[in-house]
């Protein structure tokens, strides 16, 4: 057996090694996959435990996690209790060594837990992970971040997936007073980051209601927002709270919280954070796009005040960060376009008049843009965003009709230190508005006025000497789009 394990530990090596020809390496892992599969590998994998290698323990937890994957109903209730010791010996044994071979040795665990609470093997697998503390509080939280995600990768009958789905859900409060517990005691920050992950799990693969949650734990996951590594997880945690059927039904409840996050953003802003930026606004704009039906027919004031906020993140001086609004402009411009025109469709006028100032303005061309060496795939964020804000185009139109051709034309005299910044991001905007009259509403007489002010620039802009191909073909696409009632090209 000695030998066995000896001859697998070079191999592992072997195949985790750079200087060994392709060949060579092929052919270990070939071995190596045989091996997992083999009766041996049980044991042969506690005595590799003992390598000095890093990497041959990792293979050697890796295997165990794949065993029981593959092989737990082969396995006596004997086998099962020795293989459950042998695992918590294992953690104790490496619980301030390496980080994967740790991290795989609890996803082992979770993955014997889960099938042996699903089989009546090990009803108490919750509490008894919950005491396994004198390990550390880093074990703790890796095995109970695998449950639930192992659950899901876990291949079991339907009623037994069910029931233990619904065990685990019942469970739930006792693993975020674990989870609570080691956010609330000022932890170090990798062991913060572990909790939020772990509340991330369990909210992600079981959704789980915030009323299991605990009162106080969402304002614990707020108050550590404002720390930058571990923002984005916290901002995750807070989502799917925020977005679980129970808080959604209130949709009050969800825009306070979001709007708690206002002097977070403009702190960032100041700071020139535009990590934090972005996730502010990503959540803020999913929020409001959750709830834009309720903010059309409703005039609350924190309804309108979640408007303004998105308008702040949407006027943000980074693309990356405005364009996560766009589809919330979209949604509610449909909706608002279904209602019949009055002053309930006032107070978002002058929005949508900011908007497409915004997004003619984000579609520019940088400063430095030089036209005669443009090869046509250059600059592939631009391109991206414009794609992004096609519709957002429509939804301005849509509520701002003639008016949104009057911001075009202002926006083609405005001076600019590079008078291409401005050519380029309304020929856009015109490109955007051929499409928009060939497949919505008939022009107005008013949009008709405010059209022909366009052409009548473009017709003088097309003698420009510098004016490269790809501009004038823009320009005549949009002359010839196809004629609405109402305008009328004869001018020319």
């Amino acid at each position: 057996m000695e030998e066995k394990a000896k001859i697998v530990e070079q191999l592992v090596l072997q195949g985790y090694t750079a200087q060994v020809d392709a060949g060579a390496r092929s052919e270990a892992f070939r071995y190596l996959a045989d091996f997992r599969t083999s009766p041996e590998a049980w044991d042969i994998s506690r005595l590799l435990f003992n390598s000095t290698s890093a990497d041959v323990q990792f293979f050697a937890a890796h295997t165990l996690y794949t065993k029981i994957g593959l092989e737990w109903n082969q396995l006596g209730a004997e086998q099962k209790h020795a293989l459950r010791s042998l695992l918590v010996q294992l953690l104790q044994h490496f619980s301030q060594g390496t980080v994967v071979v740790r991290s795989r040795l609890a996803l082992a665990l979770a993955a014997m837990g889960l099938r042996g609470y699903s089989d009546g093997f090990w009803p108490s697998v919750m509490d008894d992970v919950i005491s396994l503390q004198s390990l550390g509080a880093q074990i703790v939280l890796d095995v109970l971040t695998y449950l639930p995600e192992e659950l899901d990768a876990a291949v079991l009958p339907d009623a037994k997936k069910l029931q233990t789905r619904e065990g685990l859900k019942l469970a739930a409060p006792k693993a975020f007073a674990v989870i609570q517990s080691n956010l609330t005691q000022a932890p170090a920050l990798p062991l913060a980051l572990q909790a939020l992950r772990c509340a991330l799990s369990w909210l992600t693969h079981l959704r789980i209601p915030p009323s299991a949650l605990g009162s106080q734990f969402c304002g614990l996951v707020f108050s550590h927002l404002a720390n930058s590594p571990l923002f984005d997880t916290a901002l995750k945690v807070i989502h799917e709270i925020l977005t679980h059927g129970e808080v959604a039904a209130t949709p009050l409840v969800p825009i306070r919280a979001v709007l708690e996050l206002r002097k977070l953003y403009n702190d960032a802003l100041k700071d020139g954070n535009e990590d934090i930026c972005e996730g502010v606004s990503k959540l803020v704009a999913q929020i409001g796009s959750e709830h834009a039906h309720t903010i059309t027919k409703n005039d609350h004031e924190e309804y309108m005040t979640l408007v303004a906020f998105i308008l702040e993140c949407t006027k943000h001086p980074e693309p990356q960060v405005a364009s996560h609004t766009f589809f919330f402009w979209c949604e509610l411009g449909f909706l608002l376009s279904m209602q019949p025109e009055g002053p309930q469709q006032q107070p978002f006028v002058q929005a949508y008049a900011i908007v497409t100032q915004v997004l003619i303005g984000l579609c520019r061309y940088p400063a430095d843009y030089d036209p005669s060496k443009d090869d046509g795939d250059s600059l592939p964020e631009l391109q991206e965003l414009r794609t992004s804000s096609e519709r957002a185009f429509e939804s301005c139109w849509r509520l701002l009709k003639s008016q949104y051709y009057g911001f075009v034309y202002e926006m083609l005299k405005s001076p600019s230190s590079n008078q291409w910044q401005t050519v380029e991001a309304v020929l856009f905007a015109l490109q955007a508005t051929a499409w928009l009259m060939t497949h919505l509403l008939p022009c107005t007489a008013d949009m008709s006025q405010a059209l022909r002010n366009i052409f009548v620039y473009l017709l003088q802009f097309l003698q420009r000497p510098d004016l490269p191909k790809r501009a004038i073909c823009t320009v005549l696409t949009v002359f010839g789009t196809k004629q609405q009632p109402g305008l009328n090209y004869s001018f020319y």
